[in-house]
C-alpha cells in the first residue's frame, strides 16, 4: 500500500510524528512529506493519506486548512488518518474539530492526537515572553503520547486494501 503523510509543522514536532509514524508502518511504501510539496498527483496516486498538523493559539494554520479544502474531493476518494499535535489537553476535543474540514473528520478511518512539545530555544523572543507571561513556562516541555503514536501505525498496518 502506497502511503502518502502530508504534515504542517512550524517548529519540527508535526514533523518528528509524521517521521515516528512512518517508521513503525511496516510492508508498506511510505512517504513523509510537508504538505506544501504534495502535488495533486502524488495524492492521487496514494492508496493511503495521513494528514497531520500542530496547534498554535488554537488553530492549524491557514495554509494547511486551504490545502484540505483544495484537496478534499481526492482525500475523500482515500482511505485517511488524520492526527494532531498540541499540548492543550483539555481543549484537544475542540482544535481537532477546526483543525481539519468537517468532512475529512467524518471520512477518517483513524485519529490521533499525538500530544506536543515546545522547544523553548526554537521560540522568537516575542512568543518566549508571551509563554512566561501567560503560562509560567521558562523550558522545553515534552508530552507526546508515543504508545499512541505506534499504535495509529499499527492500526493503518493492519488495513488492507
Amino acid at each position: 500500500m502506497k502511503i502518502i503523510i502530508a504534515y504542517s509543522s512550524k517548529y519540527g514536532t508535526t514533523k518528528k510524528v509524521a517521521e515516528q509514524i512512518s517508521q513503525s508502518l511496516s510492508n508498506h511504501q511510505a512517504e513523509v512529506s510537508d504538505f506544501k510539496s504534495i502535488t495533486s498527483d502524488k495524492l492521487a496516486k496514494s492508496d493511503f493519506v495521513v494528514l497531520g498538523t500542530s496547534i498554535h493559539i488554537g488553530k492549524s494554520s491557514k495554509s494547511f486548512i486551504e490545502f484540505c479544502n483544495n484537496n478534499i474531493e481526492t482525500l475523500l476518494s482515500k482511505k485517511l488518518g488524520l492526527f494532531m499535535c498540541g499540548l492543550e489537553k483539555e481543549k484537544f476535543a475542540e482544535e481537532f474539530a477546526k483543525a481539519f474540514p468537517k468532512e475529512l473528520i467524518n471520512h477518517s478511518s483513524i485519529n490521533l492526537i499525538a500530544g506536543g512539545e515546545i522547544i523553548y530555544n526554537k521560540l522568537n523572543f516575542l512568543e518566549r515572553i508571551i509563554l512566561q507571561k501567560m503560562k509560567g513556562v521558562t523550558t522545553d516541555i515534552v508530552e507526546l503520547n508515543e504508545t499512541e503514536i505506534v499504535q495509529f501505525a499499527e492500526k493503518i498496518n493492519k488495513i488492507s486494501l
